[in-house]
């Protein structure tokens, strides 16, 4: 089961049926609903096939896969799962959102990855095996401070309101 890291770390409902999250092993309740509606937004879109959604929905889910590998195991894992199949769709959605900062972090990741064709998962994995597995470990540190300083659920969010084909705008 995927979830996307948020600001806010999804537990179960509380008895009284609120959703609440955990912060160092204390919980609160959600104070931002948009986490917890780009959170099950996400779930159940990325329970379906890519090829079957919507181009918006294809990059909401794209981001969010983005977000759940690298949060859980940095690029080096993003790109050995199939997450990282998807890796021209976040180029896009940050592309489309103004998101330079989190495009130039997977730009900088497909340039040490370095494969003719990075929506190839066998490319990628047998590159990730000829290179160490620190070698991401900069661009992790800088994707875990974006994560930290910006409103990734806003701009995921965002994506959804896009027009049926996002190219077109």
């Amino acid at each position: 089961m995927r979830t996307v890291p948020s600001g806010d770390a999804l537990t179960e409902r509380a008895g009284n049926g609120s959703r609440e999250r955990s912060d160092g092993g204390v919980n609160l309740p959600v104070e931002d609903k948009s986490s917890v509606e780009v959170s099950d937004t996400y779930e159940r879109l990325a329970a379906k096939d890519p090829s079957t959604l919507s181009p918006p929905a294809r990059l909401f889910v794209a981001v969010g896969d983005l977000r759940a590998d690298v949060n859980n195991g940095g690029f080096n894992q993003y790109f050995v799962n199939s997450a990282g199949d998807l890796v021209l769709d976040v180029l896009q959605a940050a592309a489309i959102l103004k998101a330079h900062h989190l495009r130039s972090l997977v730009e900088q990741a497909l340039h040490i990855l370095d494969v003719d064709d990075p929506s190839d998962r066998s490319a990628r994995q047998v590159r990730l095996d000829d290179i160490t597995d620190d070698v991401f470990d900069h661009l992790d540190d800088a994707y875990y401070a974006l994560e930290e300083s910006t409103k990734l659920d806003e701009l995921m969010a965002r994506l959804l309101t896009l027009r049926q084909d996002p190219t077109s705008m």
